[in-house]
C-alpha cells in the first residue's frame, strides 16, 4: 500500500473459489464464523475487494476467450498435492450446477445465522465497554458462548485464539472453584477473580497520582472530584488537608478506622474487588500523608462524623 500509494487491491476470486472454501470449512467442521470468501475485507490496513465472486470460473474463461484477453493458468492448480487442489479437482469437479447452488445456499443460510449471532454478541458486549470486564453469572445466561468469548477477546489488539485455547478459556469461566488465570496471545491474560472475568496485559503500566488544590472540581479520567455524591465517597475537608493527593495503591498503605488500622489491600480483598479494578482505584491522601478516603470502601475515622462536602466519584 505504501509502495504503490494505493488504498485498495482487487482480487479475482470467483464463485468456484468461494465454493472450494466452503467445502474446506465444512471438512474442518468449522461452525463459527463466515463460510466462503468475503467480498470486502481488510489486510494490514489495505482494503481487499473481490468483485468477481458471482462469476464462475468458466464464465471468466469464456469472457477472456471471446474478447481475446490473454490469461494464464497456474500449472500447480492441476495437481492434487494440496487440500484445496484436491477439493477442486476431485470433489467440486463432480458437482452439477444444482449441487453447487445447494452448497452456495447452505453457505448463505449459515452466514446469515452468523450475522445474527454477531449482532447478538455485539449488543451484549456493549454493556461492558467501560472496563471490559463482566460477571460470570451474566455470561452463564447468554447464548452462543464461544462466539461471544471470541468477540470479547478480539477487542484486545484483534487477538485470535485457536479453538483449543478458546475451550480452555470457557472452562475457566465456567469453573466455580477459586480464582483462575490463563495465558493468551500478545502477552495478555484472561483472569477469573471472584465472580468477575477480565483481561489484563503482562507488565501493563497502571497507576496514577494527582495533586488536588482547594476548589478543584474536575474529571481526571479515572475519577471525578465533585461537590456532591454518595456519603461513602465523600469527606468534609479543612484548609490543612490541602494539597491533597489522589493516587493508586502503594505497598504498606493503611487507613485508620474506628476499630484500628487496616491495610488498604485487605479492604480490597474483603470487598472482593478484582485486581484490575484495584490497580486504578483512587486513594485520597491529605497534606500530612494520611489516607483519609478510599471511595466506596472506607474513610478515616477522623472524617466520619462531619457531613461530606467533597467527593471522589468513580
Amino acid at each position: 500500500a505504501t509502495l504503490y500509494q494505493c488504498e485498495a487491491v482487487l482480487l479475482a476470486h470467483h464463485y468456484d473459489d468461494f465454493l472450494e472454501t466452503v467445502l474446506m470449512q465444512k471438512k474442518r467442521h468449522q461452525e463459527d464464523g463466515y463460510w466462503g470468501i468475503l467480498e470486502t475485507s481488510n489486510y494490514q490496513g489495505l482494503t481487499v475487494l473481490r468483485p468477481l465472486l458471482a462469476c464462475t470460473k468458466q464464465q471468466l474463461l469464456d469472457y477472456c476467450i471471446n474478447h481475446q484477453i490473454a490469461y494464464r493458468i497456474d500449472s500447480s492448480n492441476l495437481e492434487s498435492d494440496y487440500t484445496r487442489n484436491k477439493i477442486r479437482n476431485q470433489e467440486l469437479a463432480k458437482y452439477t450446477k444444482e449441487m453447487k447452488e445447494e452448497l452456495y445456499n447452505q453457505a448463505m443460510i449459515h452466514n446469515q445465522k452468523q450475522k445474527d449471532i454477531e449482532l447478538y454478541c455485539l449488543d451484549w458486549l456493549n454493556q461492558y465497554q467501560t472496563d471490559l470486564s463482566f460477571k460470570t453469572k451474566d455470561f452463564q445466561e447468554v447464548s452462543y458462548k464461544r462466539q461471544l468469548l471470541r468477540m470479547y477477546l478480539c477487542q484486545f489488539e484483534n487477538m485470535v485464539l485457536s479453538s483449543r485455547l478458546l475451550e480452555d478459556c470457557l472452562a475457566i469461566i465456567e469453573d466455580e472453584k477459586g480464582n483462575k488465570k490463563i495465558n493468551l496471545p500478545l502477552n495478555f491474560h484472561l483472569i477469573r477473580e471472584y465472580d468477575t472475568i477480565y483481561v489484563t496485559k503482562l507488565n501493563e503500566k497502571t497507576g496514577f497520582s494527582f495533586v488536588i488544590e482547594e476548589g478543584c472540581f474536575q474529571d481526571f479520567g479515572f475519577f471525578k472530584v465533585t461537590n456532591q455524591g454518595h456519603d461513602r465517597c465523600g469527606v468534609q475537608l479543612n484548609k490543612e488537608d490541602y494539597p491533597l493527593t489522589i493516587r493508586t495503591l502503594q505497598p504498606g498503605d493503611s487507613i485508620l478506622l474506628e476499630y484500628g488500622r487496616k491495610k488498604v489491600s485487605r479492604l480490597f480483598i474483603d470487598a472482593k474487588i478484582p485486581r484490575h479494578l484495584r490497580q486504578n482505584w483512587p486513594i485520597v491522601v491529605n497534606a500530612s500523608n494520611e489516607i483519609i478516603l478510599v471511595p466506596k470502601l472506607a474513610k478515616n475515622k477522623r472524617y466520619l462524623l462531619a457531613k461530606p462536602t467533597w467527593f471522589v466519584v468513580q
